[in-house]
């Protein structure tokens, strides 16, 4: 019926870092649980760097500590249209201007077990690795952005339609992977 995709950024853009590093990593831990942080939410501050390559091109998305990623109003308003009850956006500040950390607030319980690959920790026994899912459409249900439930958090997974809207919006900095698919 469809195909999953996990986002990764794309070369050639700058990159994200937090003023405060060890407070980030604090706030930030508990995005794509799949509960609402607004409530109690202390915004916080990122800085513009280039990492790996000399880059001055700015992305209209950028992951950052956890598996979050930050974004600006134009991704916001791409994923407004198409998935507002699957996400909500945590304010935060880069170099002063308005940027928002995506939180994934929806997850699916069930996945296909004998045709997906996915790995679980024998400690935890919490998800932790993601090769291919295979998902059933009514497990599924209208959630087009998602994780996992019982696993670890750290990796959302977006349908078609909300690739589609992303791509066709001109948002860069963002690719896709195929990851699995909608059955």
């Amino acid at each position: 019926m469809g195909c999953l995709y996990k986002m990764f950024p794309v070369e050639g853009f700058l990159d994200l870092q937090a003023i405060d590093l060890d407070g980030a990593r604090e706030a930030l831990k508990n995005v794509h649980s799949g509960a609402s942080l607004l409530s109690g939410w202390i915004p916080l501050d990122f800085v513009w760097c280039s990492r790996i390559k000399k880059s001055d091109a700015y992305p209209d998305a950028c992951p950052t500590y956890l598996s979050s990623w930050v974004v600006n109003g134009a991704f916001v308003d791409c994923f407004c249209d198409v998935a507002e009850d699957c996400v909500e956006f945590l304010p935060v500040s880069v170099e002063g201007s308005a940027w928002f950390v995506l939180n994934c607030l929806k997850k699916v319980s069930s996945y296909e077990k004998g045709q997906s690959i996915v790995y679980i920790s024998p400690y935890s026994e919490e998800i932790f690795l993601v090769q291919w899912l295979v998902i059933s459409n009514d497990a599924l249900g209208k959630a087009d952005i998602f994780t996992l439930a019982g696993s670890n958090n750290s990796v959302f997974f977006v349908t078609d339609k909300i690739k589609s809207a992303i791509e066709s919006s001109g948002i860069c900095g963002v690719g896709f992977k195929v990851i699995g698919q909608v059955v």
